[in-house]
């Protein structure tokens, strides 16, 4: 038995929002990070620890050297960075690798978005984080504005009239 054309059409048009429905079910079933706490947040440190991070000059720390072993990045997480700059970044660069250590500095590429959220940025710390379910390698390089110079030195002699005239003569 078949239809009639005007059913048929009729039947088209619930059967696909039915199967859409029914596929999409599927998915998010399928979906590991929607099922389980595979990206939960979870905290980092990174330069409160001896060889963890170098100064390049008087204004610049880096994580790691561009041909060093990369700190490790993995999904969800809150890594927090300790430059001991003794000023507030006023610049901050995030790249992003899928392997460890570089190569002649190639498979790297400059993080942001998701990938690379920066807060909480002060004169101690600031955070870079990762809200993607993948995981990474990161170097980051961090510039403050040069320091103020030091106060010209207090003079610590009097204010009062010197007479420098031969005073003790008779």
């Amino acid at each position: 038995m078949t239809w009639p054309p005007k059913f048929q059409r009729v039947g088209r048009l619930l059967v696909m929002p039915l199967l859409g429905a029914a596929i999409l079910g599927a998915v998010s079933l399928t979906n590991e990070a929607c099922l389980t706490r595979a990206c939960d947040y979870s905290d980092g440190e990174w330069g409160n620890k001896p060889g963890e991070g170098s100064l390049i000059d008087a204004n610049t720390w880096q994580s790691t050297s561009l041909d060093g072993e990369w700190v490790p990045f993995p999904h969800s997480v809150r890594l927090a960075l300790f430059p001991p700059l003794g000023r507030a970044p006023t610049e901050i660069v995030v790249w992003i690798s899928a392997e460890k250590k570089q190569a002649a500095g190639t498979n790297f590429t400059l993080a942001g978005g998701d990938v690379a959220k920066i807060s909480d940025v002060s004169d101690r710390a600031f955070a870079v984080t990762n809200g993607t379910c993948a995981d990474f390698y990161v170097r980051v390089v961090a510039r403050a504005a040069p320091a103020p110079p030091p106060p010209p030195p207090v003079d610590a002699g009097s204010d009062a009239d010197v007479d420098t005239s031969d005073a003790g003569a008779d």
